[in-house]
């Protein structure tokens, strides 16, 4: 997990308590270093278990703490039954959260990069960096250059 220019990602194996834990203190961390509000990118591993209930109102109460949240995606990159499923426990994620926040589903992580970031910055921007940075919070961080991948830092400035 990591940021970058006022997004939150968090890539997940599965989104269990300890995940969402770590995703609310993120987020809350993030929060009063950014003027234009922050946004919260979940990626999702292929063949994820769905989520229990619990973690489901764990993750709902996370996102409401968060004052200057100004848009929530979902990237779950697989495709058939498995990934619908997924992404219908995401949904009702949302409703029962009853944010008045933007928040969608994808499939890929360049649809969800170009949707999100124009919420958080204000205008349209080019995807490609902020994919690049989801590239690197969710590489082995063993196999990355010594300062890239550092939790909750921004990775823009390495």
């Amino acid at each position: 997990m990591g940021y970058w220019r006022g997004v939150f990602v968090a890539a997940v194996a599965k989104l269990d308590g300890q995940a969402v834990s770590r995703i609310g203190e993120g987020l809350l961390r993030l929060e009063p270093t950014s003027t234009t509000g922050v946004g919260l990118l979940v990626v999702v591993a292929p063949r994820a278990p769905t989520p229990s209930s619990e973690v489901r109102n764990q993750l709902a109460a996370a996102v409401r703490a968060v004052a200057s949240l100004k848009g929530v995606a979902v990237v779950y990159e697989e495709k058939g039954l498995h990934a619908s499923i997924v992404r219908s426990v995401v949904a009702g994620i949302a409703f029962i959260s009853r944010q008045n926040v933007p928040n969608r589903f994808f499939s890929t992580l360049t649809e969800a990069t170009a949707w999100l970031d124009p919420l958080v910055h204000g205008a349209p921007s080019d995807p490609a960096p902020l994919v690049r940075a989801v590239d690197l919070i969710r590489c082995d961080p063993q196999q990355l250059p010594a300062g890239v991948y550092v939790p909750y830092r921004d990775i823009d400035r390495k």
